[in-house]
């Protein structure tokens, strides 16, 4: 197997790491990756299969653009989010002389690496040796910069910036060396790569699409010749003079909105949380700490608590909430009630600011007393609130008593709140997944104080609504949202701010002889187009199990009663 992928690396995976899952998918032994990127970036990923890792030395000299997020006021060891604090400042620089520095920069520059880097010092990786507490320095290397854009401001202490720049060229000492000219410190919190010579992030490919269509992701000179893939030419010296060779780059368009549609589910933005809900920065505040994964009655009686202190002290009331899925990294089952996106729905107007946090290894190790340091040396924080069997901490060292303890040596206000029970029965995240499990729906709402909802985008399915005269819109999730059980619910739907009474399967089709779980929704006097746009559905009881029905005629009998779920109770 030979060819090019036009890999998406998820933020949070190291780039080897990626190489090995793709090494898994395809069952290659073969395969490398051209220019690498940090765990904290994500984006294009250059991957060569078989043969095609040769085409590197002729597209390795591209262009590569990304979008970095510069967040001023504090610099870590490693200039990005997942590193140690290690300075802080008051000094934030004004749009104009953060640009008019960044402009400065675009040129052939000489750059220092970072001392969090691959490079190689004596034989060894100076990531490596800085770890160990080692001093390293690195010499100046001659990169270019062809040009830099301010996007946005998100907040006063942060700025946006689209930067192309030729391969070597390190981000996070770009916005190291942007900050040292203002007089100010900064730490690099977002990355991800846009371009790198003629791979798109719009043509790219997520691991779990390549899973799926294995084959169909990887060129081929066949393929080219059907049109399927563009053509580029580079020419190299050799003895006998210039001879031609073809890179075969991968550039499907059959993959185009996949991940973008799953990442809006799940971030609804780029930068996490930037267009969901206000994101805590400088503003003093009383923090409920905990995961809040599906807002029930006791989270919510946790932030009432935190919101009523706040507004008693003149602060400002947040959420700590994971911005990803942390189950994942625990072995759960992997399910969340509530997707991030979801999540900072309920929380808008509970609280005032949401405070994302990313969880993977680095946080997962990160000791209780180190990760407090970290929210009180970036965020004004005068107060803690979290219930009486918060864990936190590498090991699950930290709780209550820890936070207490703490918050006493340095000045903060600590509330802990008790076991909280709804009719006598305590209120949790795994009682509400257990309801959901079992298909208890109605029970389900009356922990979470609302019904269950999911959001997602519709997609196209086999039509078979129109068999019955009824639209049905067949949604597609994010793959770490948990389902109720098997079954068909009652449930409402709400597109372009209106609500419509609905039907909801979520399982197989057995009628048709489709074993294939979906979800897909039956919605009662309706009848716009309504493809590609974002759907949420709220349920509210559980109506019957899946069944096989001898006929089509007969199935489209029951789907008409079962539309009508709320007019009949």
């Amino acid at each position: 197997m030979n060819g090019l992928i036009n890999l998406y690396k998820p933020s949070g995976m190291s780039s080897a790491r990626a190489v090995s899952k793709v090494k898994r998918i395809l069952d290659e032994n073969t395969v490398g990756h051209m220019g690498t990127l940090d765990p904290m970036a994500e984006g294009v990923l250059v991957i060569g299969v078989g043969k095609s890792a040769r085409l590197f030395d002729y597209i390795s000299g591209r262009k590569k653009t990304y979008i970095a997020k510069f967040k001023f006021g504090y610099a870590t060891d490693t200039l990005d989010a997942l590193g140690t604090v290690v300075e802080t400042t008051n000094d934030i620089p004004s749009v104009d002389a953060a640009l008019n520095a960044m402009l400065s920069l675009v040129g052939e520059i000489s750059q220092v690496p970072p001392s969090f880097s691959a490079k190689h010092v004596n034989g060894k990786r100076a990531y490596d040796l800085a770890r160990n507490g080692q001093a390293v320095e690195l010499e100046p290397k001659t990169v270019t910069v062809y040009g830099a854009e301010l996007i946005c401001q998100p907040r006063m202490d942060e700025m946006v910036f689209s930067i192309t720049c030729s391969a070597g060229t390190y981000i996070r000492a770009i916005c190291r060396d942007v900050a040292k000219m203002c007089g100010s410190l900064a730490t690099l919190t977002y990355l991800q790569r846009t371009q790198s010579g003629c791979f798109d992030v719009k043509d790219s490919v997520s691991l779990e699409s390549l899973e799926e269509r294995k084959q169909s992701a990887i060129i081929s000179a066949e393929e080219d010749r059907r049109g399927v893939v563009r053509r580029y030419n580079a020419r190299t010296q050799d003895k006998s003079g210039v001879r031609r060779r073809r890179a075969y780059i991968l550039q499907r368009r059959v993959f185009r909105d996949r991940l973008f549609a799953r990442r809006r589910f799940e971030n609804q933005n780029i930068f996490e949380g930037l267009m969901i809900m206000k994101e805590l920065t400088s503003e003093q505040a009383c923090l409920a700490l905990g995961y809040f994964d599906s807002v029930h009655l006791g989270h919510r009686n946790l932030i009432n608590v935190a919101s009523e202190y706040a507004r008693a002290n003149g602060l400002a009331c947040a959420v700590a909430t994971f911005s990803n899925n942390a189950y994942k990294l625990f072995n759960f089952d992997g399910k969340q009630v509530y997707t991030y996106a979801e999540r900072c729905e309920l929380l808008d107007g509970l609280c005032d600011y949401i405070l994302p946090m990313r969880f993977d290894a680095r946080l997962k190790n990160c000791g209780a007393e180190h990760f407090l340091d970290l929210i009180t040396a970036r965020h004004n924080i005068k107060a803690f609130v979290c219930g009486y069997d918060y864990l936190f901490g590498a090991g699950a060292k930290g709780d209550s008593a820890f936070l207490r303890e703490y918050c006493e040596r340095h000045g903060i206000h600590c509330i802990i709140v008790p076991k909280y029970e709804a009719s006598g029965e305590r209120v949790s995240t795994t009682v509400v997944k257990n309801l959901l499990a079992s298909g208890n729906v109605e029970k389900a709402n009356a922990f979470l104080g609302a019904p269950f909802m999911l959001r997602g985008r519709v997609v196209r399915g086999r039509g078979a609504g129109r068999m019955f005269d009824i639209p049905t819109a067949n949604i597609k999730l994010s793959s770490g949202k948990m389902l109720p059980k098997s079954g068909v619910y009652g449930t409402t739907c709400v597109l372009d701010g209106k609500t419509y009474d609905c039907a909801t399967n979520i399982g197989a089709r057995p009628t048709f002889g489709l074993t294939k779980s979906v979800v897909e929704t039956m919605i009662n006097d309706f009848n716009d187009n309504i493809y590609d746009q974002e759907i949420k559905l709220y349920f509210h009881k559980r109506l019957r199990d899946v069944a096989k029905f001898d006929t089509p005629a007969e199935l489209s009998r029951q789907v008409h009663k079962d539309i009508e779920w709320n007019k009949n109770d």
